[in-house]
């Protein structure tokens, strides 16, 4: 018995330490990261605004990502979203509307960022560690929004949500205290604002 045992080759000890190294490997991987999480968030964004953004015709339920904004709950539909992104720094522009919080390099490149709490509930709007920032879609739209956080997807039935509230920014989805985002009211605004936001 002993010599079949020496003569399989079998290194019991090395195997005990990749046994003990795989251990470690899933403790690592079922261990609450918030890194590993946003970057979850990030990657699952994307993968389904890009295949949103494909999918024509318009299907009876929107993908949209929940955020907050202090207490209230919004959401933003993928096919308008690019990426998101941690706030990180966040550059400030001298003489700026306390809307337009600064710029952020994404990939070398200065984008604009607008503070949504403020330009929406008209409170100041703190930046908190888990301050993110959604990155819009689009030629001309590469505008981020800076949120306080972000909850996770879901989808919306869009017989649920109604027309654009005046002045508000948003949609009232039926049943829910969420609220969608409507972003071409969001652009418009800063786009017809935009000397203001530098002046």
């Amino acid at each position: 018995m002993m010599t079949n045992l020496k003569k399989s080759g079998i290194n019991w000890e090395q195997a005990r330490e990749r046994l003990r190294a795989s251990e470690h490997a899933l403790a690592e991987a079922l261990a609450e990261n918030p890194a590993r999480i946003e970057a979850a968030y990030r990657k699952r964004a994307a993968q389904l605004a890009n295949s949103q953004a494909r999918r024509e015709p318009r299907t009876a339920a929107a993908s949209a990502l929940v955020f907050n904004l202090h207490q209230e709950r919004y959401a933003i539909e993928l096919s308008e979203l690019a990426e998101v992104l941690p706030l990180g720094r966040c550059t400030r522009v001298p003489g700026a509307a306390p809307e337009f919080l600064g710029v952020i390099s994404v990939r070398g490149e200065l984008r604009p960022v607008i503070d949504l709490g403020r330009m929406i509930l008209r409170v100041e709007n703190g930046t908190a560690a888990s301050s993110l920032v959604l990155m819009l879609r689009g030629p001309g739209r590469e505008i981020g929004l800076k949120v306080d956080h972000v909850q996770g997807l879901r989808e919306i039935p869009r017989e649920k949500v109604g027309p654009p509230e005046q002045a508000k920014f948003t949609k009232r989805i039926t049943g829910e205290t969420l609220l969608l985002l409507d972003i071409e009211s969001v652009l418009a605004a800063i786009f017809s604002g935009e000397e203001s936001l530098v002046a």
